[in-house]
């Protein structure tokens, strides 16, 4: 079994109050093959977690 298949998907999570803005990184990062997540506030990523 390849080593890299058993590690865990890398995923960037991206704060920010612009949906424009959201939307660019998430196409961006994905597009380089990265889990991504977004979400429009501090409160809201924490409240995720």
């Amino acid at each position: 079994m390849n080593e890299s298949q058993n590690q865990p998907q890398p995923t960037v999570f991206v704060v920010d109050d612009d949906e424009a803005m959201r939307s660019s990184l998430q196409w961006l990062i994905e597009s380089v093959g990265l889990s991504v997540e977004c979400y429009d506030s501090a409160e809201a990523f924490l409240d995720a977690y």
